[in-house]
């Protein structure tokens, strides 16, 4: 049954947490983003493929494998990142963007499968995921040369001091 299933879902989906953070602390901090959002929508890419229900299951470790390295790794990056007298309000934002996209997502993925069918809805989140996965990697770069030029700055307020 529908509720039977929901339980087998939810129990996959809670059995890939140690996973994560082992991944979280072999691959580090730069390279998750970049693989854990093109793994979350290779997951959904994949969903097509999958006739049996084994497959259908991995589709769900993968995505939910994305979902898990992803979500926390961008809460700590805004935190870090925002100045300390407006990190509420930055916070607030990314939540409120995220509360949006919990709306929004369901109905533009409803009407893409409805007017496109559910292959170019799949194949879509595939090509999201290779564009998160090169936007993760020009932040990360345009992140390194920020803290560079914060150092290169630090050590010469502390050579003229």
């Amino acid at each position: 049954t529908g509720c039977e299933f929901q339980q087998f879902v939810d129990g996959c989906r809670s059995g890939d947490r140690i996973p994560a953070g082992v991944f979280s602390q072999t691959v580090g901090e730069k390279g998750i983003g970049r693989r854990a959002s093109l793994g979350g929508c290779a997951g959904f890419a994949l969903l097509p493929l999958g006739t049996t229900t084994g497959a259908l299951v991995a589709t769900v470790f993968v995505w939910t494998f994305g979902e898990m390295l992803t979500t926390p790794l961008l809460e700590s990056f805004v935190a870090s990142r925002s100045p300390v007298e407006t990190r509420g309000q930055y916070m607030g934002l990314f939540s409120s963007a995220f509360s949006v996209a919990f709306v929004l997502a369901p109905l533009g993925g409803t009407w893409i499968y409805g007017r496109y069918g559910y292959l170019t809805l799949w194949g879509l989140c595939g090509v999201l995921g290779i564009g998160l996965w090169a936007a993760f990697f020009v932040l990360s770069a345009t992140v390194r040369r920020h803290d560079a030029t914060l150092q290169v700055q630090g050590l010469r307020s502390q050579v003229q001091g």
